[in-house]
């Protein structure tokens, strides 16, 4: 049983599963629509807002008005993501995670358990609540692993 919509196909992955998007649809279960083309004879001809935003006219500017959770002159930032199941979860392209990136956590859970970061394989960093507590752990390459309790 998935929650994939808009004929969406559903894809098994490690505890859970993925939906790929028909070609327009966009979202976690692909819930959101193709955004409208507009003519190009408005000031949003040339202004190509992000992440599903919308281009409006206001005062004869274009401007993007961003999804929750996204910022940015055309909505290009994505600041914050609410989950809303056991089964949520962010995934970012490894194409968007640089040596400089800075990812924030800030959470609320009735869990005591579960993964809050993961990233890479062999050598990787994870964060994650254990038994209540959080755990941090990290492999470069060069074993063991370290881990960190809070």
């Amino acid at each position: 049983d998935n929650k994939c919509k808009n004929g969406a196909h559903c894809t098994d992955a490690v505890n859970g599963y993925t939906c790929v998007c028909p070609e327009g649809y966009s979202g976690l279960f692909c819930e959101f629509s193709p955004p409208m083309v507009l003519p190009r004879t408005s000031p949003c001809d040339n202004f190509d807002c992000q992440n599903g935003a919308q281009c409006i006219i206001r005062i004869n500017e274009p401007i993007c008005q961003c999804l929750p959770g996204y910022l940015g002159e055309k909505c290009e930032k994505l600041v914050s993501v609410n989950f809303v199941n056991k089964e949520s979860y962010l995934q970012i392209p490894s194409a968007k995670v640089r040596p400089q990136t800075n990812i924030t956590l800030q959470i609320a859970t009735d869990e005591d358990s579960g993964i809050l970061l993961y990233k890479g394989d062999k050598d990787h960093i994870a964060v994650e609540l254990y038994r209540g507590r959080v755990r941090a752990s990290y492999d470069t390459g060069s074993h063991p692993a370290s881990a960190i309790y809070r």
